[in-house]
């Protein structure tokens, strides 16, 4: 219609050759202007992303922090700093193997809080410990014995800390002394749901 116009009413020759020249400034205009749009929304998407994917780790973090937290029982952390306290001036070479035993227990929590399942023999391993820490403090009266195979610990799944838990719970609800020494027996029969 326009080329008819042109050609016809006014009489214009050369049209096709300033149409075309037109259409190639205008092509080569709407690539540019097309990048720089395309850049400025390829750039604002990757730090759109960017910003999503700090927000997700700050909050795992939060969380981790908040479950660590959660895990770590405010009660036997005080008695288990009490304790070295009391054992660097009668006995340093005790209070440095308790630190040991203490810094052993924190780590395995720091190390399995992520993980949903451990093996039991990496459980039974820390609640031993525990229960070293335990009995420095109690003066020896908590006895925990072990009747489980090993395939058993192997191949058995839980919650890493549970067992944990509940010797720490058996501990703060029953009096424990030199009379009343609280023995916990740990056998298969307990593991066979599992």
């Amino acid at each position: 219609m326009i080329w008819f116009y042109f050609k016809i009413i006014i009489g214009f020759s050369s049209f096709n050759k300033e149409l075309i020249t037109f259409n190639m400034l205008f092509v080569v205009n709407a690539i540019f202007y097309n990048m720089i749009y395309l850049n400025f929304f390829y750039l604002n998407e990757r730090n759109t992303s960017k910003i999503e994917k700090e927000g997700a780790f700050k909050a795992k973090l939060e969380w981790q922090f908040e479950r660590f937290r959660g895990g770590i029982n405010p009660e036997f952390l005080y008695q288990s700093l009490k304790t070295p306290i009391s054992l660097v001036h009668t006995n340093p070479h005790q209070a440095q193997k308790f630190i040991g035993k203490l810094a052993q227990f924190y780590r395995y929590l720091l190390e399995h809080q992520s993980q949903e399942l451990i093996s039991l023999q990496e459980e039974l391993d820390a609640l031993q410990n525990q229960t070293a820490l335990l009995n420095e403090h109690i003066d020896g009266v908590l006895e925990f014995n072990i009747d489980v195979d090993k395939d058993l610990c192997d191949t058995c799944m839980v919650i890493p800390g549970s067992l944990q838990r509940i010797l720490g719970s058996l501990v703060a609800s029953n009096i424990v002394n030199q009379k009343q020494p609280l023995r916990v027996n740990c056998t298969k029969s307990m593991f066979k749901f599992l």
